[in-house]
């Protein structure tokens, strides 16, 4: 039993480390995770059925972000989080380099009232957004 343990810490163990180097005594990371919207725009009130465009850019801040999206999912009835993402990948070194995207999103105002954009600025910064519906 303890030469079967043994040979499965050894392969844990080798496998991580394989994992973590990448040549040269680097580490290797990649993830995904959120970028920072830096500007929104959405619109003070719109008419019922009206498509309401919603405009946002994000930033990443070194050159080992990429594939940057957008996400704008439903909370509650009139509430809604805006959020953008991106793909982090890093040998070690990231050099300084302003990664960008823009996005318009269609926002269809089916019914009436007051609707709320929490739009992620930041960690531990969310800015909030209205938009009436009449």
């Amino acid at each position: 039993m303890k030469p079967l343990l043994y040979t499965v810490a050894v392969v844990i163990v080798i496998t991580a480390v394989s994992c973590l180097k990448a040549g040269k005594n680097d580490y290797y990371i990649r993830t995904t995770g959120n970028v920072e919207i830096i500007h929104s725009f959405i619109p003070d009130s719109a008419d019922i059925n009206d498509v309401v465009q919603i405009s946002a850019t994000a930033e990443a801040y070194d050159a080992c972000w990429s594939g940057l999206n957008f996400l704008l999912s439903k909370s509650s009835e009139f509430e809604y989080v805006l959020q953008a993402f991106g793909n982090y990948e890093s040998y070690g070194e990231c050099p300084a380099l302003i990664v960008r995207a823009d996005t318009v999103i269609a926002f269809p105002a089916v019914r009436a009232g007051l609707y709320k954009f929490h739009i992620y600025k930041g960690p531990d910064d969310t800015e909030t957004d209205t938009l009436i519906v009449i």
